[in-house]
């Protein structure tokens, strides 16, 4: 199994031995893999397992790290806001998305920049002030 492919789990109920139980079959992309079965199946749901990083985060570059004075976002994705924490958990900025942080008045330490997307996902990115 991989992050991102989509398998199907089956379920069915069956009565043995006066008792209640349940069967299952899993297929990836409309293949078998492997059933614990019987003839018929219910479809209870159909999911993606795993987890792999999102593209999102992929398409954004912050630098310099470490920075001074100014830090920057290099991005195609658009963003709506922009939270920083220090380390410690503490919000030290919140603001509407520009892709130019002033960090002069932060002190020296390992901070979080934490970027949400007008559709709600966010990208988390750690730079070292100096």
């Amino acid at each position: 199994m991989n992050a991102g492919e989509q398998y199907i789990l089956f379920i069915t109920p069956f009565v043995f031995n006066g008792g209640f139980n349940h069967r299952a079959t899993l297929t990836f992309q409309g293949g078998l893999i492997e059933t614990y079965g019987a003839d018929a199946f219910e479809q209870v749901e159909a999911c993606t397992l795993g987890v792999g990083e999102h593209d999102i985060g992929k398409r954004v570059q912050v630098y310099p790290n470490p920075v001074s004075d100014v830090l920057q976002i290099k991005t195609n994705v658009i963003f709506e806001k922009v939270i920083l924490y220090a380390l410690n958990g503490k919000k030290v900025l919140e603001q509407d998305y520009i892709r130019i942080i002033n960090t002069s008045q932060l002190v020296n330490g390992i901070y979080i920049l934490k970027l949400i997307a007008n559709d709600g996902e966010s990208v988390i990115k750690k730079f070292i002030k100096k």
